[in-house]
């Protein structure tokens, strides 16, 4: 996938732990402006990304910031 859909994070409340490791994904894969992330994804405690083609924490610290209960984040 080159993103993920905006309502796709609201259906994944549940989830503690999301792997994406080992991908090519890029910096903007993620983060979509045009998306609301309040409140998104209100238990994740991990998230791993990496080995991927990340090049900047910008936009992604625009998507984590929601992660409120998040313990690790894998780069």
């Amino acid at each position: 996938f080159n993103s993920v859909p905006c309502d796709s994070w609201a259906e994944m409340e549940g989830v503690r732990l999301l792997d994406v490791s080992n991908n090519r994904l890029v910096d903007n894969a993620f983060y979509n402006k045009r998306c609301d992330y309040q409140g998104t994804m209100p238990n994740l405690q991990i998230f791993n990304l990496s080995k991927n083609d990340l090049t900047s924490l910008r936009e992604l610290s625009f998507l984590t910031r929601e992660f409120r209960k998040l313990e690790v984040l894998d780069l």
